[in-house]
Parts: structure tokens; C-alpha cells; sequence
């Protein structure tokens, strides 16, 4: 892991080890370090960002969501309305 890295700064933001991390994400080590690479998948740096910004991913995806995309505004609103940052780490 770099310190310096993406998993590196989130090792620290979060206060956890890497191998937390990717425990966390059920992602394996070898996928969780691919963070630090040049072509590193999007969906993965949206859950780690997810991870940091302590946004209840099954909540917000449980929640019924307008189903146009006329109302962008709305669901952004519905969003960040369902997320509540864990006990203890206000964001």
C-alpha cells in the first residue's frame, strides 16, 4: 500500500487497516490495491468514497427513487435525505 495512495489516505481517514478496508468492501487485497493503479474501475473508487463518506448504500438503494429522469433535483433531495453518517462520525 502507498501512504500516499488512494488506500492509503482512506487507511487514514477511516482509522482502519487495508485489509479492513477490503473487508469491509468484500473485495479481495488484490482488487482493494488496483485503487492505486492508473486504470482503476470506477465503481470501485464510488464504494470506497461511499466507505469514507459513511453513506448506508443498501438504505438509499432499498428507497424507491423517482423514476424519471425529469427530477434530478428530487432525487438528489430523497438521497441525501436517507443518509445518515454512522454513530460517532459526523460528516
Amino acid at each position: 500500500m502507498k501512504p500516499d495512495g488512494v488506500v492509503g489516505r482512506a487507511c487514514k481517514s477511516l482509522s482502519m487497516s487495508d485489509r479492513e478496508i477490503a473487508k469491509e468492501l468484500d473485495l479481495s487485497m488484490a482488487a482493494l490495491r488496483s485503487l492505486d493503479g492508473e486504470r482503476c474501475p470506477r465503481y470501485l473508487r464510488l464504494a470506497l468514497a461511499a466507505l469514507i463518506a459513511r453513506v448506508d448504500a443498501d438504505r438509499i438503494l432499498s428507497a424507491e427513487l423517482p423514476r424519471t429522469a425529469v427530477e434530478p433535483a428530487r432525487s438528489l433531495q430523497l438521497i441525501v435525505s436517507l443518509h445518515k453518517p454512522r454513530k460517532g462520525n459526523q460528516v
